[in-house]
C-alpha cells in the first residue's frame, strides 16, 4: 500500500471517528434530557397537589396555627428538628437540580 493510499485511509477513519463521536454526544444529550423530564414530572405533579390555591391547605394552616398557639412550648422543642428536615429536603432538591 502506497503512502498516499494509507494517508487517505487514515483520513477516512478520522472522519468516521468524528461522526461517531458527534452521534454519541447527541445520544447522551437526548438521554440526559429524557432522564431530567422523568425526574421532574413527579415533582411537578406533587407540586400541583400541594399548591397554595387549594382550600384544604388554608384549613390545614388554620389548624396548625391553633395547635401552635395551644402547645407552643412543645412545638419549640420540635422547631430545630423541623428546621433540620427542611434543610435536608432543600439540599436534596438542590442536588437534583430543582
Amino acid at each position: 500500500m502506497s503512502p498516499a493510499q494509507r494517508l487517505k485511509e487514515i483520513e477516512e477513519l478520522k472522519q468516521m471517528l468524528v461522526l461517531q463521536s458527534d452521534l454519541q454526544r447527541q445520544l447522551i444529550a437526548f438521554e440526559a434530557a429524557q432522564l431530567q423530564r422523568q425526574a421532574t414530572s413527579g415533582v411537578e405533579s406533587l407540586a400541583g397537589k400541594f399548591s397554595l390555591g387549594r382550600p384544604w391547605m388554608i384549613g390545614l394552616a388554620v389548624v396548625g396555627g391553633m395547635v401552635a398557639v395551644r402547645h407552643w412550648r412543645t412545638l419549640l422543642g420540635w422547631a430545630p428538628r423541623a428546621l433540620r428536615w427542611w434543610q435536608t429536603i432543600r439540599l436534596g432538591l438542590d442536588r437534583l437540580g430543582f
